[in-house]
């Protein structure tokens, strides 16, 4: 596992300031999450109320080395990861 600097994580769940009514994250009750530019961002963690990651979600995310699924999640969009 590797360390990564507090800048370089990003948490996704609901009531954090990023939940709104659009995609690409779903949660219970029928909120969403819209990611910020997250291009940078070297670990992402999805919090457990988090149902869905909509399509081209993570889509050319180079910098991405890890992301942590809550056990809940029930869908993972077209190209959610690609690139």
């Amino acid at each position: 596992m590797t360390d990564f600097k507090e800048h370089e994580i990003m948490v996704i769940e609901k009531g954090s300031e990023y939940v709104t009514d659009k995609e690409p994250f779903r949660v219970h009750g029928n909120l969403s999450c819209i990611y910020p530019i997250i291009e940078k961002k070297k670990k992402v963690i999805i919090g457990k109320d988090i149902v869905a990651i909509g399509m081209d979600a993570f889509r050319n995310c180079q910098a991405l080395c890890e992301v942590v699924l809550p056990e809940g999640l029930e869908e993972i969009g077209s190209s959610a990861f690609e690139g």
